[in-house]
C-alpha cells in the first residue's frame, strides 16, 4: 500500500491578478499542492478558478490586514502564502515572523530595493545610467523635470512638470 504525503497548502494572494492566474495555471494540476485563493477585491477572475476561494480580505494598508491574514492562515492550516504583487510581497516579507506560515518570495532586502525607485537607482548607479535624483526643488537647475513617487508602479502619480511652481503644486497635493 502506498501512502501519499499530504498536499502542501499554498494560498495565492491576491489570486485574481494576472500573476495569480498564472500561478493557478502552473500549479492547479500538481498532485502535491492544494491551491487556495484569496482577494481583497470582489471584482476579479480568481473566484472563477480557485475552488477554495476567500473574498473580502482587508487591503494591505488596513491596520487589520495582518491579523485577518494570520487568522485565515491558521484556520485553513496554510503552509505558504504566494504573494502576487510587489507591495503585498513587501508587506508579508516585513512581517513574516508574525505569520503562522512562510511566504514564497525573495528576501526582505530585495523587496525593499525593488519597491523603492531611489534605492533601485542607488544600487545601479555605478553600473548603468540612472535618472538624476533631487533632494529638494532648490537643487533643480534645469526644467522640465519628471516627478515620480518613490514607491509605486504602473506610472501612477508620475508627472512631467515645467516649473518650480507646478512641481510645488503637485508635491503639495500628494502630501496633503
Amino acid at each position: 500500500m502506498t501512502v501519499l504525503a499530504p498536499k502542501v497548502k499554498v494560498l495565492v494572494f491576491p489570486c485574481g491578478s494576472e500573476v495569480g492566474l498564472e500561478i493557478y495555471r502552473s500549479l492547479a494540476k500538481d498532485i502535491h499542492v492544494e491551491l487556495l485563493g484569496a482577494s481583497s477585491e470582489s471584482s476579479n477572475h480568481g473566484k472563477y478558478l480557485y475552488r477554495d476561494y476567500t473574498e473580502g480580505l482587508p487591503y494591505i494598508t488596513d491596520h487589520t490586514f495582518l491579523d485577518v491574514m494570520d487568522t485565515l492562515i491558521r484556520k485553513r492550516q496554510i503552509d505558504y502564502v504566494f504573494p502576487t504583487m510587489d507591495n503585498v510581497a513587501l508587506k508579508l516579507a516585513t512581517h513574516e515572523k508574525y505569520l503562522a506560515c512562510k511566504f514564497i518570495g525573495s528576501p526582505l532586502e530585495t523587496y525593499q530595493i525593488c519597491c523603492s525607485k531611489r534605492l533601485t537607482y542607488e544600487m545601479f548607479s555605478k553600473i548603468i545610467r540612472v535618472p538624476k535624483l533631487y533632494q529638494n526643488l532648490d537643487d533643480v537647475t534645469r526644467w522640465p523635470i519628471f516627478l515620480k513617487p518613490d514607491c509605486g508602479y504602473g506610472s501612477r502619480g508620475t508627472r512631467l512638470v515645467g516649473s518650480r511652481e507646478e512641481a510645488q503644486f503637485h508635491l503639495s497635493r500628494e502630501q496633503g
